[in-house]
C-alpha cells in the first residue's frame, strides 16, 4: 500500500486542486498578469521538471491526419521537418472560406505525406493523388480563415479529387479547392485580449486556428477518459497535438507560463478551448453519437471566471497553445521543463 504522505500522493492532491479549482488556478494566473510588460526569457529562473516528450506530430493539411515524426524544428509559424510544414495546406469552398472536419468529418481520414517536393494524399476508396508543392510561388487567390483574409496558391489539380471524395456529403456551391501557403511569414494576426496577456499580435499562423503549437498532456487525457462512461474511444488523437508529453500529473500544464524543451523555449499564449472537432472519431471519420469527449469535459473543465467565460462560453479546456520565444529543434524523449510565474 502506498504511504499517504509519499510524493505520488502529494502530486495527486495537487492535481486534484488544479482540477477542482479551475476558476481560481488556471485563470487567476492570467488575470493577475493583465497589463504586465512582455517578459524576457533571459530573466526566467527556477525551471522545474515537467515530464518528457512522448510523440511529435505535424499536420500538413488542415483537418487531415497528422504525420508522426521523431523530431522537428520549431519556427514562429509552427513545426517543420524538411519540406513538411504544419497546416500550410487547407481546403476551401466555392466562396474561398476554409472548411474543416467540423463540417466534413471525413477529412480526418485523408493521409497526407510530403515527399520529394510533392504532397501525396491517400483516402479510403480513392486513387492516390500527387500534387507538386508550389514552393516560393506567390499567392494567386485570397482565402479566409476565421474571417481573416490571407493570400494562398490554388492547387488546381486537387479540386476534382477532393470534391469526389466528399461528394456523398457535399453541400457547397462549387467544387472544393486545395490551397497552399507558400510564405515564411503570415499576414494573420492574433487579436490581443486583456484576459490573455501573453498572447501577442505577432503570434499568427498560416492556416492553424490560433497558435503555432498545441501541447497535450497524456495524463490529462487519461483523467478525462477515466470519467467518460460511454463506449466512445477517446485518445490524444481527438485533440490533435503537435507535442504530446508524458510523466506529468493531469492538468499541471494549465499553469505553465514558459516551457523549455531541448533548445527551444515556448510561451503559453492561452489554454486551448475545445470545439466539436474533438467529437470526430479519428479512426472512422464520423462524429460520436454521444457528443464525447466534449460532454464530459464540460462537466469540469469550463471557465468559472466571468471574464474568461464571456470569451470561451461553454467550450471546455484541454491542452495549451504555445508560441516560440527561442527557435530550435525538439526530439521525442526530450525532457520538458517549465516556469510558472507567480
Amino acid at each position: 500500500m502506498t504511504d499517504p504522505m509519499t510524493p505520488n500522493t502529494t502530486l495527486l492532491i495537487f492535481s486534484t486542486i488544479v482540477l477542482t479549482g479551475i476558476g481560481t488556478t488556471l485563470f487567476s494566473y492570467f488575470m493577475k498578469k493583465r497589463g504586465k510588460k512582455r517578459i524576457s526569457i533571459n530573466s526566467l529562473k527556477g525551471w522545474k521538471d515537467g515530464g518528457q516528450v512522448s510523440k511529435l506530430f505535424i499536420y500538413p493539411v488542415k483537418s487531415c491526419k497528422g504525420c508522426e515524426v521523431e523530431s522537428f524544428n520549431c519556427s514562429g509559424l509552427g513545426p517543420i521537418k524538411g519540406n513538411t510544414r504544419d497546416r500550410v495546406f487547407m481546403f476551401v469552398d466555392g466562396d474561398n472560406n476554409f472548411i474543416t472536419a467540423r463540417r466534413f468529418p471525413r477529412l480526418t481520414q485523408i493521409i497526407p505525406k510530403v515527399s520529394e517536393g510533392y504532397l501525396n494524399l491517400q483516402a479510403p476508396d480513392m486513387d492516390d493523388i500527387h500534387i507538386k508543392i508550389p514552393f516560393n510561388v506567390k499567392g494567386n487567390t485570397n482565402v479566409r480563415v476565421w474571417g481573416e483574409t490571407i493570400s494562398a496558391v490554388d492547387c488546381k489539380i486537387a479540386s476534382d479529387w477532393i470534391s469526389k471524395y466528399l461528394s456523398p456529403i457535399l453541400d457547397v456551391k462549387e467544387p472544393i479547392k486545395l490551397v497552399y501557403f507558400s510564405g515564411n511569414t503570415t499576414a494573420r494576426t492574433v487579436k490581443e485580449r486583456e484576459i490573455w496577456p501573453h498572447m501577442y499580435r505577432e503570434d499568427g499562423t498560416a492556416f492553424a486556428d490560433l497558435a503555432p503549437f498545441l501541447l497535450i498532456n497524456s495524463n490529462s487525457v487519461k483523467n478525462l477518459t477515466d470519467r467518460i462512461k460511454s463506449p466512445s474511444v477517446v485518445t490524444y488523437e481527438n485533440f490533435r497535438p503537435n507535442i504530446l508529453i508524458g510523466g506529468a500529473s493531469a492538468f499541471v500544464e494549465d499553469n505553465w507560463s514558459f516551457l523549455k524543451i531541448g533548445e527551444v523555449i515556448f510561451r503559453q499564449t492561452k489554454p486551448c478551448d475545445r470545439c466539436v472537432l474533438t467529437t470526430v472519431d479519428p479512426r472512422k471519420g464520423e462524429k460520436y453519437p454521444d457528443g464525447e469527449p466534449l460532454k464530459t469535459l464540460r462537466e469540469y473543465r469550463c471557465a468559472t471566471d466571468p471574464k474568461i467565460k464571456a470569451s470561451s462560453g461553454s467550450s471546455p479546456f484541454m491542452g495549451i497553445n504555445l508560441a516560440v520565444e527561442k527557435e530550435g529543434v525538439i526530439n521525442v524523449g526530450d525532457p520538458v521543463q517549465f516556469v510558472t510565474l507567480q
